[in-house]
């Protein structure tokens, strides 16, 4: 699971000077080293299947850093960040596995098949004006694009509002939660005022 809110820890230029000094005393060799480990990691993530490979060798490398800075004895910089990236991957298959369940029950708005229908579009027209406004912007960014340009959109969006993906994810579900309701209401109303 992505650390919350209140676990969220920003990588310090201190904490990031201090996992050099462990990766090597040179600080060129340390900053060679420092970029092959990253590209391992990410590639450990892609070829597991992690949706963006190299937001999880940072968080990695992040965790590793704030244990170091922390005290954390550590051995081996190298088995420690790869024991880190393993725990990372499993939290990552758990809330993947939970993701699905979560959108395997989650039931669509019932739409006609009309592919323009206006009274979903005067009732989305109107629930969007009753969103505050950084509510529906952030809808507004968060789910539009595809691929791998709508998940940099998304990282980017985080950076931005000052939080990681999972909050930013959960935000999002709420409010498309609060649209989805607004929605109902709209057209069920419409649907019972069309039969009088």
């Amino acid at each position: 699971m992505a650390p919350s809110d209140n676990d969220r820890w920003d990588l310090t230029p201190r904490a990031f000077v201090h996992l050099l000094e462990r990766l090597s005393s040179d600080r060129a060799v340390a900053a060679v080293e420092y970029e092959s480990l990253r590209r391992r990691l990410a590639d450990y993530f892609d070829w597991r299947g992690c949706p963006n490979p190299d937001v999880y060798a940072d968080e990695t490398l992040d965790r590793v850093a704030r244990k170091l800075r922390e005290g954390e004895k550590v051995d081996n910089v190298h088995k420690y960040v790869f024991g880190v990236a393993r725990m990372l991957l499993l939290e990552s298959v758990r809330r993947r596995e939970r993701e699905k369940v979560a959108h395997a029950e989650w039931r669509p708005l019932d739409v006609v098949d009309d592919p323009v229908d206006e009274d979903q579009v005067r009732c989305l027209e109107s629930c969007m004006k009753q969103l505050p406004e950084e509510t529906r912007e952030l809808l507004i960014r968060y789910y539009q694009g595809d691929g791998r340009t709508t998940l940099a959109a998304r990282k980017e969006l985080a950076v931005g509002l000052g939080i990681n993906s999972g909050a930013l994810k959960v935000r999002a579900h709420r409010a498309r939660g609060t649209l989805e309701a607004c929605l109902r209401k709209c057209l069920h109303q419409k649907k019972k005022g069309g039969r009088r």
